[in-house]
Parts: C-alpha cells; sequence; structure tokens
C-alpha cells in the first residue's frame, strides 16, 4: 500500500481524518502549547460527536455500515447543516 492509499484508507476509517490533523499541526506549531489550539480541539470534538451520532443512529436502524461511506457523507453533514438554516 502507498503513502496515498494508506490516507485513503485513513480517511475511509476516520471521518474527522482533517480536523485531527489540523489539531496535531497547530500543537507542533505552537510547541505543544494547548492553549492556542483550542478552537482546534473544539472542532475535532464536535465533529467526533456528530459522527458518532451518526454511528448511533444507523446501528439502531440497522444500516451497515454504521460509518457511512466517504461518498454518502457530504450529503448527510450538508443535510444536518440544513436544520439549522
Amino acid at each position: 500500500m502507498n503513502a496515498q492509499e494508506a490516507k485513503y484508507h485513513t480517511v475511509e476509517k476516520n471521518p474527522c481524518f482533517e480536523e485531527h490533523n489540523l489539531a496535531q499541526k497547530c500543537l507542533f506549531k505552537n510547541n505543544f502549547n494547548r492553549d492556542p489550539c483550542v478552537l482546534h480541539f473544539d472542532n475535532y470534538k464536535a465533529c467526533k460527536k456528530f459522527w458518532n451520532e451518526v454511528q448511533k443512529t444507523r446501528s439502531r436502524q440497522n444500516i451497515e455500515p454504521a460509518l457511512p461511506p466517504l461518498e454518502e457523507r457530504r450529503k448527510i453533514k450538508a443535510d444536518y447543516l440544513n436544520q439549522f438554516k
């Protein structure tokens, strides 16, 4: 598996991969001082909470897989955000 395939598989398994990377980059940039990175951590936590709820809901409804495939995630997220417009 090459690096690009490894990234795809990581993104496939972790819907908050981008948020995780942004938080990590912030830590490295700020010598592991968490204070300037609070917004990144909050965003990552919100992302994890959202996708955990999606997985629980899909599991309760017997929808497999519990974590939606990449191609479905954008629509699920957009539908959720449209509820608040």
